[in-house]
């Protein structure tokens, strides 16, 4: 399942968050992403972040950690360089 979001709107992020059940989770995807990022900004226990920006400490914080396919990319990059 994609995290695409066409619009910066709340619904839509309401809907992917009730469909996998999410209630506390960081969502890590690029940058590029701007309207997924808008989208969850409102969402108590709910965190988007850059991929770049990921640290141990927002991750032990959420109970769901939720990585798009460019997030792991740019993590595996990150780890082997």
């Amino acid at each position: 399942m994609p995290l695409l979001v066409n619009e910066p709107k709340t619904k839509e992020a309401a809907n992917f968050l009730k469909t996998l059940n999410l209630d506390s989770a960081l969502i890590v995807d690029k940058n590029e992403n701007r309207n997924l990022f808008l989208a969850l900004r409102n969402f108590p226990g709910i965190k988007a972040i850059d991929a770049a920006e990921l640290s141990a400490y927002d991750v032990l914080r959420h109970k769901w950690l939720v990585l798009t396919q460019r997030a792991l990319g740019s993590l595996t990059e990150r780890i082997e360089s």
